[in-house]
């Protein structure tokens, strides 16, 4: 029977005969073709949160003829293609585009052309909402405040989660954060702020507070040692 005059639904069993405690799960691509009559689509563009800031991940894409599929964004640079079905593949509302913003833990509907060409690559363009519109940065200095101190974790938790960087060789960090309250941690210290657009970019540093000294002590017998200020 061709499957051109099969209305019904289609299944498959996949019967597995030898694994191992590795295989957590198994992806099943199945296309099936009912007719000869395929075009190859090509969609291109970019991607940003505004100027010099390129996104950079994963696009979901679902295609006009109910397959699906995925596409890596790099440096904010789109280049798909897919070979779809002739039918319904130039129309525009069959076609769905979605990218996971990271800075807003949202999916985002890219814009596609409502004229779609099988002869020349389309273009999507998509600026993603940006709420880290502001920055805090600083300097993290030894406890004497004169040297930086290079490599040093930093935390900063705001109302949209946390994140992360490190000071640079200057002992110096800079990172975008949302325009909101936010808790700086480093060099197990913590500090409080508020940035606004106005205050941006807010400047927090750091000293390494002084620590006693420690010391280790080693002994070849059981005879006891004085310690006081002056003698070990």
């Amino acid at each position: 029977m061709a499957l051109s005059d099969y209305s019904q639904s289609l299944f498959v069993r996949v019967e597995i005969t030898d694994a191992n405690e590795w295989v957590q799960w198994i992806n099943l691509d199945w296309p099936i073709r009912t007719t000869d009559r395929v075009v190859e689509m090509c969609f291109e563009g970019t991607l940003s949160y505004g100027e010099d800031n390129p996104f950079q991940g994963y696009i979901d894409v679902s295609l006009p003829d109910g397959g699906f599929d995925w596409a890596y964004v790099n440096e904010g640079i789109i280049s798909y293609s897919a070979s779809v079905l002739e039918e319904n593949a130039l129309d525009s509302s069959r076609w769905t585009f979605n990218a996971y913003n990271p800075r807003t833990r949202q999916y985002e509907a890219l814009e596609v052309p409502s004229t779609l060409s099988s002869s020349s690559c389309n273009t999507i363009q998509h600026d993603f909402y940006d709420p880290f519109q502001c920055e805090v940065t600083g300097t993290l200095y030894n406890s004497e405040q004169t040297q930086p101190l290079p490599w040093q974790n930093i935390i900063i938790k705001h109302s949209l989660g946390r994140d992360y960087t490190l000071s640079d060789s200057n002992g110096e960090y800079r990172l975008s954060v949302p325009c909101d309250s936010i808790t700086v941690e480093a060099i197990q210290q913590e500090a409080d702020g508020v940035v606004t657009e106005s205050t941006s970019p807010l400047i927090i540093d750091f000293s390494k507070e002084n620590q006693p000294p420690l010391f280790s002590l080693y002994r070849e017998d059981r005879n006891p040692v004085m310690i006081d200020d002056n003698h070990l």
